[in-house]
């Protein structure tokens, strides 16, 4: 994904769209929070590192790699002031906000939502698909993600990144 292509109208119309998903309860309005974006942030790091450990299963690490992209899209939900609602599906809403949220596209988006269906074969069905490709997709598309978040944060709210990387940096310590 060419990042140099989002448009900055994406602040306009990323917002609409969001309302609207607000408006028919897919997602919530809530006040964006500089805290709980950073520990988003700072948990799929954690996952992210988690996930590289070779001397677990592919599995494990393919699902650390996962809920770490699914943190980082929540981080990005709640950056732009909305959360998941409550109904069925609401896992599955968070990697489709992303395009209004951070101007992600189908290369992003797609494969995200693939996975977020092998994650519920695997935990609904015990259906074991995950292989070292996935984890080096999954890494892949978790890199799309902060770099499209750090680009709308370096624009529209540069404290929420400067919290998420002094946390980050504690968390290390």
């Amino acid at each position: 994904m060419d990042l140099a292509s989002i448009p900055l109208a994406l602040e306009h119309t990323g917002e609409t769209n969001l309302r609207n998903l607000a408006n028919i309860g897919q997602i919530e309005r809530i006040e964006p929070n500089a805290e709980m974006f950073s520990r988003y942030f700072v948990s799929a790091k954690r996952l992210l590192r988690d996930s590289s450990q070779s001397n677990v299963s592919i599995e494990t690490r393919c699902i650390a790699a996962y809920t770490a992209a699914h943190q980082l899209c929540l981080a990005a939900l709640y950056m732009r002031g909305f959360a998941p609602g409550r109904k069925l599906g609401h896992r599955a809403i968070v990697f489709q906000t992303l395009a209004p949220a951070v101007g992600a596209d189908h290369t992003v988006m797609q494969p995200l939502g693939n996975y977020h269906r092998k994650r519920n074969r695997a935990e609904y069905n015990g259906w074991n698909e995950f292989d070292e490709a996935d984890l080096t997709d999954l890494t892949r598309l978790c890199a799309c993600v902060w770099s499209l978040t750090r680009k709308w944060l370096e624009l529209y709210e540069p404290r929420f990144l400067e919290e998420a990387e002094k946390r980050a940096n504690l968390a290390k310590g």
